[in-house]
């Protein structure tokens, strides 16, 4: 004999044991990753879809000089929430119930159906803001935008505005 000694089955199916459990830690940890990354992604878009919706009502005048009616005045069509918000609407108010789905941003950039943005305007108290009171009944507007991306909601915001001309 040479004197060489070769591996044993039981080195080799340590040794390979070994390998697999290295590759599906490593492949685990790149999964972990990716999802890290997706729902960071998600974020960044609720967030940018939040301040948008924002930017949205502070463009837009308080109160119709017109009709001062709470809502959609008299005339104007539902809205669907395909909508070009900036000339749908005329007043903040406008925007009470308004559900989109695939929102499209000022830049104009359409998002996917997945993401949806919606606003719920009510008048507040001034007492106290975070309770209602009835249509159109105090200088004070509560809006509430909220975006979901699944039917899951990753972001909210209120913002109280004075109902002035």
């Amino acid at each position: 004999m040479n004197g060489s000694r070769g591996f044993t089955y039981l080195e080799v199916l340590v040794a390979i044991v070994v390998l697999a459990g290295a590759a599906i830690t490593a492949s685990e940890a790149l999964i972990g990753v990716r999802d890290r990354d997706e729902r960071a992604a998600r974020q960044a878009t609720a967030r940018h879809l939040l301040q948008d919706g924002l930017a949205i009502v502070l463009r837009l005048p308080r109160i119709d000089d017109v009709s001062p009616v709470f809502g959609r005045e008299a005339g104007e069509p539902a809205l669907t929430g395909s909508e070009d918000l900036g000339t749908a609407v005329d007043d903040v108010d406008d925007l009470d119930g308004v559900v989109q789905t695939a929102p499209v941003d000022l830049g104009g950039l359409a998002h996917a159906t997945a993401w949806r943005r919606r606003w719920v305007v009510t008048s507040a108290q001034l007492a106290d803001p975070r309770l209602d009171a009835a249509a159109g009944s105090t200088s004070l507007l509560r809006v509430v935008i909220g975006i979901d991306h699944d039917g899951a909601e990753l972001a909210t915001t209120t913002i109280l505005l004075a109902r002035t001309p």
